[in-house]
């Protein structure tokens, strides 16, 4: 698929990752179709249930350093010499391009979903899939961090479930307030108490929490955990091994 035209259009190890999932989420899901019809009564009074509302318990923390060395190694700019690519066949470029994040007809206000602006992204790769328990659990073993897939065809990028499977984290601190001007790159707030999340889940509907759409965002502390709660992985370049 070309890169993202003009106009709206819908969008993990942290860095570069992490960073821009916020946006991937709204670009990469317009390419699966999502619809932004439709209003999102009953959202806030039965939010809780689906992991739209206040964060689910007050985990324990792990190793944020295992993590973020994990991150920097999957992100360092360049080829090293004498290092051997590892054999990523899941991860999928995303060409650069130009989108509309957000709405400026939004479903549920309260969460943010407006304004619509214009996002320049570079070109990364990314995860077809959601990282799955058993490669948590390599992840986990490796670095001491504590904390299927395909029934659908993938969207134009060939990245499965991008929406209504189960919701995914990004890096970014939530905010509900965005500027319109147009951005390159962008990150979010410095700092903040809760993670975005984006996609909706299985357990999202119309009547009940309307968060599948490309606007739609959500947000938890990153100590939460839920069973519709995930994340993919996201790198600048393919990650190798020495």
């Amino acid at each position: 698929m070309a890169a993202p035209a003009l106009g709206l259009v819908c969008g993990r190890c942290p860095e570069l990752g992490l960073v821009f999932l916020l946006l991937l989420l709204s670009l990469l899901c317009g390419a699966a179709g999502s619809e932004e019809a439709g209003t999102g009564e009953g959202a806030g009074s039965l939010a809780g249930s689906c992991g739209c509302g206040t964060p689910q318990r007050p985990g324990a923390h792990g190793s944020s350093a295992a993590a973020h060395r994990y991150s920097r190694e999957a992100n360092a700019p360049g080829p090293v010499p004498g290092e051997r690519q590892l054999a990523h066949s899941k991860m999928v470029p995303i060409p650069a391009g130009v989108f509309t994040m957000g709405t400026d007809d939004p479903q549920i206000k309260q969460d943010g979903e407006a304004p619509a602006r214009r996002v320049t992204i570079d070109a990364f790769y990314m995860d077809a899939y959601e990282v799955s328990n058993t490669e948590f659990e390599k992840f986990v073993n490796s670095t001491g961090y504590l904390t299927e897939v395909d029934a659908f065809p993938p969207n134009g990028y060939g990245l499965y479930n991008i929406v209504g499977n189960a919701w995914e984290w990004t890096s970014d601190w939530w905010t509900v307030h965005h500027s319109v001007e147009e951005t390159l790159n962008p990150k979010g707030p410095p700092s903040g108490k809760d993670r975005v999340k984006k996609g909706g889940s299985y357990m999202c509907h119309r009547s009940y929490c309307y968060r599948y759409r490309c606007a739609a965002r959500s947000q938890n502390t990153p100590d939460s955990s839920a069973s519709n709660l995930g994340f993919r992985c996201a790198a600048n370049r393919l990650p190798t091994m020495d």
